[in-house]
């Protein structure tokens, strides 16, 4: 008999990855590109926890939540050209500024998706929202066997890992649906599910009504009534 302690773990290594980016500039034109040139990817979160003090007492009562930052870095190897090349020329063309020298940090924001698929057929995806550009480098030696570009950028938001299969707006969505369900957050940002400006595409719309002790939450259209406090999806 099988222990019920047992359990199994499912890994992926670099080569299982795949990103791929998107935006939507300002006259409404899509941009989905999967980046092969990508190395590295690391991301961080750091919010500011204060203490809440007492006269006579050392130590902290309790913490409060304070403003919470989203950063993270790219690597990209080098080859003939900059790997955001299309993305740039085709941002200047749709804005009308063809005319108009700019470089990454002024791009609009775009969203990074990380796919992941090993060879047991297992898949998993990690999202990045709203990301913007605030560091670029490029490193050339004669000691080093291949050129590197390097950026530093920061989020608005983050999907953590997960073995999902749907696109990140719906799953994001779901999230916001849950939570103004507990009373973490309120009804009116949930019409906006992708925190990235600029965006015309912004997966289901999703409202919440409550009243006569149950609760509608309406998702892309759809409704659904709960009369127990509880969504189910």
């Amino acid at each position: 008999m099988a222990s019920k302690y047992t359990g199994q773990n499912i890994s992926f290594s670099g080569c299982d990855m795949v990103v791929s980016i998107d935006s939507v500039f300002p006259d409404g034109t899509k941009f989905n590109r999967v980046i092969g040139s990508l190395q590295t990817l690391t991301y961080s979160i750091h919010m500011d926890k204060f203490p809440v003090r007492s006269v006579g007492n050392a130590n902290a009562k309790d913490y409060v939540f304070g403003p919470r930052t989203i950063a993270g870095s790219l690597i990209f190897a080098v080859f003939n050209k900059h790997f955001a090349y299309e993305l740039m020329e085709t941002a200047s063309k749709t804005s009308g500024l063809e005319k108009y020298h700019f470089l990454m940090d002024e791009m609009p924001p775009f969203n990074i998706t990380v796919s992941f698929a090993n060879e047991y057929g297992e898949t998993a995806r990690l999202a990045l929202y709203g990301v913007r550009i605030i560091n670029e480098g490029q490193t050339m030696s004669v000691n080093d066997i291949y050129t590197e570009n390097t950026y530093q950028f920061v989020a608005t938001d983050i999907e953590y890992l997960n073995d999902g299969t749907g696109s990140s707006s719906e799953g994001l969505a779901r999230t916001y649906a849950d939570q103004v369900m507990s009373g973490v957050r309120t009804a009116s940002p949930a019409s906006n599910p992708i925190p990235s400006e600029g965006t015309t595409e912004q997966g289901p719309q999703v409202s919440v009504q409550s009243g006569n002790n149950s609760m509608t939450v309406n998702v892309g259209g759809s409704s659904a009534t709960d009369n127990s406090a509880r969504l189910t999806s």
